[in-house]
């Protein structure tokens, strides 16, 4: 099977794989450099901050407030309260507020920031797309032209979801929302579209299928979930620590790309094939 878009079907999981993987093998070396790069930046800041940053004053706080917290006891739970104490002693001596705050960087960076990762990419696997050479340079300055107006609207994504889960009632529309949305970002690099125009071009793709939708996200984030913990195992084993992380997470880059590869095969084809689903 070639890279081109196939228009006259909606691709099976299998398929969405297949193209995915031809793709992420003919090209590893400007996926791969990409996003060692993009989320080595967040390891270095989180790693700067962790070796240079003082928060003496704060672990001082933080020592303090786990002490003082297990102090607390009353009449007959005196032996609760002393087991307490100890348990919030215990966690004041391997509480490290630096690497705290330098893993939530890491972390959390990467996490909020994909979506450029997933614009860059996209970009680059619309080029294979079209039996083109991906150009690293020119989709990442595309991506850097596109990246307010896709930051706004994952924050506007963000602030609808957060809305709606604040109550458990509307966990459920959240979850539908979230689905209908999986393709905003691609809306925003590809098409052009800004907003609520990228949210509203994501639901008419998606529409006729949503569960097909929400069967493959599930399936492809669990198959990387679960290559990236093989993969990222040995380092995990070195235990809980800043420098774990660091490695972890830079080794998790792999998968991080191709897993955007898929969602990108899967938003092409499931773009030309609209007109089968929304007649």
């Amino acid at each position: 099977m070639n890279n081109s878009t196939d228009v006259t079907h909606q691709f099976s999981l299998g398929e969405i794989l297949e193209v995915s993987w031809s793709i992420f093998q003919k090209h590893w070396q400007k996926f791969i450099g990409f996003g060692i790069v993009f989320i080595g930046i967040f390891v270095i800041i989180g790693l700067s901050v962790y070796y240079s940053a003082d928060f003496s004053n704060l672990q001082t706080k933080a020592d303090d407030f786990f002490g003082t917290m297990g102090t607390y006891s009353s009449g007959s739970n005196t032996n609760l309260a002393s087991i307490w104490n100890q348990a919030f002693l215990d966690s004041s001596n391997d509480f490290d507020i630096k690497q705290l705050v330098s893993q939530y960087i890491m972390i959390f960076g990467i996490s909020f920031f994909t979506f450029f990762l997933q614009m860059v990419i996209a970009i680059m696997v619309y080029q294979c797309s079209k039996n083109e050479e991906p150009d690293l340079r020119y989709a990442i300055e595309k991506a850097l032209s596109k990246f307010h107006i896709a930051f706004i609207t994952s924050l506007i994504f963000a602030i609808i979801m957060l809305g709606l889960v604040v109550s458990i009632i509307f966990i459920i529309g959240a979850i539908i929302l979230s689905i209908y949305w999986n393709f905003y970002v691609f809306a925003i690099v590809l098409r052009d579209e800004a907003y609520i125009g990228s949210l509203s071009y994501s639901i008419g793709i998606v529409k006729g299928r949503w569960w097909t939708v929400l069967l493959y996200v599930i399936v492809l984030s669990l198959m990387v979930g679960i290559i990236n913990m093989l993969i990222t195992l040995p380092t995990l084993m070195m235990g809980d620590t800043i420098h774990a992380i660091s490695v972890s997470l830079i080794i998790g880059a792999v998968t991080t790309v191709f897993y955007a590869i898929t969602q990108s095969v899967m938003f092409i084809n499931f773009e030309a094939t609209t007109h089968l689903y929304n007649r």
